[in-house]
């Protein structure tokens, strides 16, 4: 699945992840639901996982021998970004 918007914020998580905050372009707004239009004012949250030290204990395990290389986008980057798994709705 590829998804393209504009990066609203980015938020480093103590498991190490960054998530990136992404305001949909229009041709992939049926992406978000309600849960991201009560808790993310709309936008979609991208977990990029294993890109900063991890501080959470009971995550450490989880990147173990593992560190992305993936260059984690600026603000306001308009960035399209693919994915091998997907969750949607709840």
């Amino acid at each position: 699945m590829t998804v393209c918007g504009i990066v609203n914020d980015l938020r480093d998580e103590s498991d190490g992840d960054y998530h990136v905050i992404l305001l949909l372009d229009n041709a992939y707004a049926n992406l978000v639901n309600s849960a991201n239009d009560q808790y993310q004012h709309g936008d979609l949250i991208v977990e990029m996982i294993c890109v900063r030290p991890v501080t959470q204990q009971e995550a450490v395990s989880a990147c173990q021998g593992y560190t992305n290389q993936i260059p984690v986008p600026p603000l306001d980057y308009h960035n399209c970004i693919r994915s091998v798994s997907a969750r949607l709705g709840s």
